[in-house]
């Protein structure tokens, strides 16, 4: 099983990687066999992780342009990424796509949030636009890949594991502000954090 989950500072609180860490192997995940935390800055952490005896091939496919730029944490399989790909390229874009997070990032650098629909396949991501300072995410349209999320004291939560959810809601920055401890995202539909405000749009 692998799995991602991103923590959305909007309170100006200071970002306690040590505190995802832990809560990550000792009550989320306990039989953790990989994970790989990517700390951007003091608004967001992402979160890739993997549970089971082999990492899979493609799990390390995490599009990172630089430290500062936009970022995409991915879980799931593109059916037409070939198509899409072709099209990028006939299109004049040159950069080599190396796999479907990739292709997911360029469409979004390339086209917008309205990429989305374009994708055919399972699927769950959440990408970080540094340059507009938001978070957008979704699942497909079938809800097979599902994400969940919660606002919290200090931001929100988005992940793909509802273990993930409960365990850290009984860190204080990390408990929900409702009575839910995370509430599934529709299928179909995305999930765009900017400026402390949940926006969600079917697609």
């Amino acid at each position: 099983m692998s799995g991602i989950i991103a923590f959305v500072h909007c309170s100006g609180a200071s970002f306690n990687s040590d505190v995802i860490n832990r809560y990550i192997h000792t009550l989320v995940i306990p039989s953790l066999k990989y994970h790989k935390f990517i700390y951007m800055n003091s608004f967001i952490g992402l979160v890739m992780f993997h549970k089971g005896s082999m990492v899979p091939v493609n799990y390390d496919m995490v599009s990172e342009m630089k430290i500062e730029g936009n970022q995409i944490v991915y879980t799931g399989s593109i059916t037409n990424f070939e198509i899409l790909r072709d099209q990028l390229i006939g299109a004049g874009y040159s950069a080599k796509i190396q796999g479907e997070s990739d292709l997911i990032l360029r469409l979004y650098e390339t086209i917008g949030p309205s990429f989305i629909t374009y994708l055919d396949g399972i699927f769950s991501f959440i990408i970080w636009d540094h340059h507009l300072q938001k978070v957008f995410s979704a699942c497909d349209a079938l809800g097979i890949n599902p994400l969940f999320y919660c606002e919290t004291i200090n931001g929100f939560l988005i992940g793909t594991n509802v273990d993930t959810f409960l365990a850290l809601s009984k860190e204080h920055s990390y408990q929900s502000k409702t009575k839910e401890a995370y509430v599934p995202l529709l299928r179909g539909h995305t999930l765009t954090i900017h400026r402390g405000k949940a926006i969600i749009h079917a697609y």
